[in-house]
């Protein structure tokens, strides 16, 4: 049902919230902070009572206190997520009454993820909290609802009424954030949830100094991963108990490598629930007992569910090892690395250097080695023929659940055959993007879930791509070697003079690109792509891919924001590769270098290329130490590799990388194109054939989240194209479930094409409202929100195309695609852009005529984009031209120059309109002389500046308040968090006259009113005076 008003809705929920949901204990109305920490006090004494606690004494306030110390010296959502799942917190008991612990430590059990929906555990609504803000006297907020577990505030919801989008109700909560509504007591809210009847998101707090982040709100879904949305259901389902409970104790993830509270999505808490709930009752002797297996697409978080479905499994004291199995050294590193930073106080993850190390931690009695992380080589190496018999039967009648990672690697392999075998009893769980269908249902048994690449695309928690043939020798002269040798002729006059031979000639010469790329490869072995045996040298082909990717590099990285990975055939291919890479850039002597190095296996074993693959790492690892100031060598080749990717990654050292030590280009044969995870990479170059589930771990390399400015990852592949372009759209169709929606993006003609219709829609929309050259918005609301809608996708589609290669220099663009040329003509330019963008900031800047809030979707991502600084230079330009004109003599002229004038007042935001018109009618009026050097900005600052002393001066002297004061404050850059800094605004105010604030606001009001009223009154302005921008 519809909700015109938002406090209906709020009844409603809270209505269905306490009879259907669990949160039956109460709902308290209105609470302030210390209403709430009260709250918390008495069900604190309630649920630790006992003898051996409180001992039937309540809590003094000193022990409140001390809790509370606890709380505030937290400064972030980790923190304080580490201390709700603490289970206990220990406090000095100083209540007297207390004879038997007064002056000692007892623990206060907090919150306990495991008494879900009974036993100590309280479920109560806060109704409409009120938040208070740096002062006192200004009104205090009010939040909509938050959800109490223990009376701990751990849920925010924030609703809007049908008809209002979500967004508001998303920048509602960040701007409490900003108000630093969200410290004391409630710096306890973990999940934020913002709903309307239609539609709702949860999401991590993110803290004061994180950032709220769209690409990271996530709607719930039922199991077979179909959006719920309608209110009701939500509500029912992931509001209630024991769900509610679980995600606060389960599924928060407190990730101390980036000091980022995290929350998983549907997907992740179904397949963690489906594999725990089969390891409550499994049968520990019987032999070959099939798990099963984990389909989620790569990039859609595996590592997190596979650590929390670990802890699921621990907690409930399940099995007595969980072994995380990895199939490559690197990857354990980087896994050892997440799972430390996933892990509670509680939880001790264990690494192992060696087999040794390994068979140690699995014998183990000791409760801090239950969960460890090893490669598959190290546990294959325990079996009966490397380990004594007694040790091994130890291991092997312990309860051991083995969780195997990207599981599509090595099944029907020695090692992961040889561990099963060594473990017969134990159970075998896969994760893996890419399953091998019936080989891996047939080693690890049934599908546990799946959540395809196409569920990640459409529900935005991965990318979709951009794939780009590019061709080093043209279509027509393959077919043409082809074609001649199959018909033994030098040339086509050879071929079509014999009548035989033209058969054969034609035959090939017909024949679809995919066959052709086939006989030139049995015909060619492919040496036009790669060196020859005995050749060092780079051949034309791998010339023109260097050259490619460097011509392209600023648009594709996003100006070296992100980096790229790119994929050769051999190691003797990568070594050729980094040395011509270092040959093309040192000519191109005006363009600053790519940062680039090469990661394969170094390995040696005296092959023909030995010597040059040990002088080519030499030069990689010697030119690695010189640019980032190590100093690796072959033997810790390891940390080399590590190194690398915790650059591409941002990780560990690099979480705050500088520029200087960021990493542009990795050149690799076979590593990193399955298993790392980096958002910062954007693009994979491939010259390398790929086909099935390796195409698909390849590419999505590319697809992680991160911001606006990555709206897809891009892939380009230089080697057999169309052999690359089948195997593509092959594998893309096994591992989407046969259905393919959404998995690539649109190419940059249809990408203009979009472009130039949501103009077209723009462009009618100002004319049919009357207004010329984009001056001004209607004030009209079913305008506004048409406006803002396809502005919005104007952008997104701008966004794609500026890393497909759109720019504002060029308004032509040719396309070839499928053998078809296609041309696309920018519709409008980069000042038409602007002047848009600009009434696009201008809905959200006071535009919205009056209204309290705006119905339709707020991006801020198009809010923040800076202003032009060459339309700013342009506009500036014209100004000194058209002011020539018309202070000239010319009448014609001086009539186009004002309306010219005017057309560039309309490239102002709207708040700055009124400061330039009023120059033109100073001008024409004689009031002020035009200065020949001085700019249209200059003028309105001029203009603005006047006004804001007139202000000053008027509030000083109608409210006495100090004039220098009040000046020096509002110079500053002022916001809610720094206003009393140094208690200067309390100072401020303390200047006013008493007398002349209650006159003044007696006047504007009509009637006398109390001093306490005034004052009120006066802070209530004066705060936004300092505060508008």
């Amino acid at each position: 049902m519809p909700f015109t008003n938002e406090l209906e809705f709020e009844k409603e929920l809270i209505r269905v919230l306490t009879s259907e949901c669990g949160w039956k204990d109460n709902v308290i109305k209105n609470p302030t902070e210390e209403d709430l920490i009260k709250n918390w006090a008495d069900i604190l004494f309630k649920i630790n009572k006992e003898v051996d606690v409180l001992n039937n004494c309540p809590l003094t306030d000193g022990e409140i206190r001390q809790l509370l110390n606890e709380i505030y010296q937290r400064k972030t959502p980790v923190s304080l997520n580490d201390f709700i799942n603490a289970k206990t917190v220990p406090i000095t008991r100083d209540n007297e009454n207390d004879r038997l612990h007064f002056g000692k430590i007892v623990r206060i059990k907090i919150f306990n993820r495991k008494e879900i929906g009974g036993g100590s555990s309280r479920y109560q609504i806060a109704e409409q909290p009120r938040f208070k803000t740096n002062n006192p006297i200004y009104p205090s907020r009010r939040a909509d609802l938050m959800l109490l577990i223990n009376g701990l505030p751990l849920f925010h919801i924030e609703l809007k009424k049908t008809g209002v989008s979500l967004t508001h109700a998303e920048v509602q909560l960040e701007k409490y954030m900003v108000n630093n509504c969200y410290t004391g007591f409630f710096s306890l809210v973990q999940i934020f949830v913002a709903m309307n009847p239609e539609e709702a998101v949860y999401f991590a707090n993110p803290g004061p100094v994180g950032k709220f982040n769209p690409r990271f709100y996530f709607k719930w879904a039922d199991f077979n991963n179909n959006p719920i949305l309608e209110w009701q259901e939500f509500a029912r389902s992931f509001l209630s108990i024991p769900l509610a409970h679980q995600i606060i104790g389960f599924y928060t993830i407190a990730d101390k490598t980036d000091n980022t509270l995290k929350v998983m999505r549907s997907y992740q808490i179904y397949a963690a629930q489906k594999i725990s709930d089969k390891v409550k009752n499994p049968s520990w002797t019987k032999k070959e007992q099939p798990a099963g297996y984990i389909w989620h697409t790569t990039g859609s978080g595996k590592t997190m569910t596979s650590f929390k479905t670990a802890q699921l499994i621990s907690e409930n004291c399940d099995a007595e090892k969980i072994v995380f199995l990895i199939d490559r050294i690197e990857l354990g590193k980087q896994t050892y690395g997440e799972y430390s930073g996933f892990a509670t106080a509680d939880i001790t993850i264990n690494d192992t250097e060696d087999t040794d190390e390994l068979i140690s931690l699995l014998k183990s009695k000791n409760p801090d080695s239950k969960l460890i992380i090893t490669s598959i080589q190290k546990m294959s190496r325990i079996n009966k023929e490397n380990t004594k018999q007694v040790v091994l039967e130890k291991i092997q009648n312990k309860h051991i659940v083995f969780i195997v990672d990207e599981c599509h690697r090595d099944q029907a392999g020695d090692m992961h055959q040889t561990i099963k075998k060594t473990f017969p009893s134990s159970m075998f769980f896969g994760f893996t993007g890419t399953p091998d269908l019936e080989l891996t249902k047939d080693i690890f048994g049934d599908e546990l879930h799946r959540y395809t690449i196409v569920n990640g695309i459409k529900d935005r928690n991965v990318l979709g791509f951009d794939p780009i043939i590019k061709e080093t020798f043209s279509d027509r002269e393959i077919k043409e070697q082809v074609a001649l040798y199959r018909c033994n002729c030098a040339n086509r006059n050879d071929a079509i003079s014999d009548e035989n031979k033209r058969k054969i000639f034609n035959k090939y010469m017909r024949m679809n690109q995919q066959d052709i790329e086939t006989e030139f490869k049995k015909i060619t072995g492919g040496f036009q792509y790669s060196p020859l045996k005995d050749s060092t040298e780079p051949t034309k082909h791998m010339v023109t891919v260097v050259e490619d990717i460097l011509d392209d590099w600023g648009y594709r990285s996003v100006n070296r924001k992100f980096s790229a990975i790119l994929a050769t055939t051999s190691i003797k291919e990568a070594i050729i590769y980094y040395k011509e890479f270092k040959k093309q850039q040192a000519d191109r002597y005006n363009e600053k270098p790519l940062k680039i190095t090469a990661v394969f296996d170094t390995s040696d074993n005296n092959e023909a290329d030995s010597i040059f693959k040990m002088n080519g790492i030499t030069e990689i690892l010697t030119d690695y130490n010189c640019l980032y100031r190590k100093n690796y060598s072959n033997g810790s080749i390891g940390y080399f590799k590590k190194d690398v990717c915790e650059r591409l990654a941002h990780k560990e050292l690099y979480s705050r990388i500088e520029e200087e030590d960021k990493i542009d280009l990795v050149i690799v044969v076979d590593q990193l194109l399955t298993g790392f995870d980096s958002k910062w990479i954007n693009t994979l170059y491939l010259d390398k054939v790929l086909e099935g589930k390796n195409f698909v771990q390849a590419i999505s390399r590319t697809n992680r989240l991160c911001d606006d400015d990555k709206p897809h990852g891009t892939i380009e592949w230089f080697r057999y194209p169309h052999t690359m372009d089948y195997n593509l759209k092959k594998a893309i169709k096994d591992y989407s479930g046969e259905n393919e929606f959404g998995i690539f993006v649109n190419k940059l003609g249809a990408n203009i094409d979009a472009m130039n219709s949501c103009f077209r829609k723009i462009k009618d929309l100002f004319e049919q409202a009357g207004i010329e050259n984009y001056s001004t918005i209607s004030n009209e609301e079913f305008w506004q929100k048409a406006f803002a809608n396809e502005f919005t996708s104007l952008v997104h589609y701008m966004d794609s195309a500026k890393i497909q290669g759109f720019n504002w220099d060029e308004q032509k663009y040719t396309i070839e695609e499928n053998g078809t040329k296609s041309e696309h003509i920018i519709a409008f330019d980069r000042h038409t852009f602007n002047l848009i963008l600009q009434r696009y900031k201008d809905l959200f800047n006071g535009g919205t005529n009056g209204r309290d809030i705006v119905t339709f979707d707020i991006d801020t991502h198009i809010i923040e984009m800076p202003s032009d600084k060459i339309d700013e230079d342009y506009v500036d330009s014209k100004f000194k031209l058209y002011m020539k004109d018309l202070l000239g003599n010319n009448p014609e002229a001086k009539e186009k120059a004002e309306i010219e004038i005017h057309n560039i007042f309309a490239t102002l935001p709207a708040d700055k309109q009124q400061y330039a018109d009023l120059f033109l009618h100073d001008i024409q009026s004689g009031n002020i002389v035009f200065e020949e050097g001085k700019s249209l900005d200059e003028y309105i600052a001029g203009y603005m500046l006047n006004e804001l002393e007139l202000k000053i001066l008027k509030m000083s002297d109608e409210l006495g308040l100090d004039r220098e004061q009040l000046k020096n404050l509002k110079n500053l850059r002022l916001n809610e968090s720094n206003i009393d800094s140094f208690n200067r605004y309390t100072n401020l105010v303390n200047t006013a006259e008493i007398d002349k604030v209650v006159e003044h606001y007696s006047k504007i009001c009509g009637s006398n009113i109390s001093r306490k009223d005034a004052m009120q009154k006066l802070n209530k302005d004066l705060r936004e005076f300092l505060l508008e921008k």
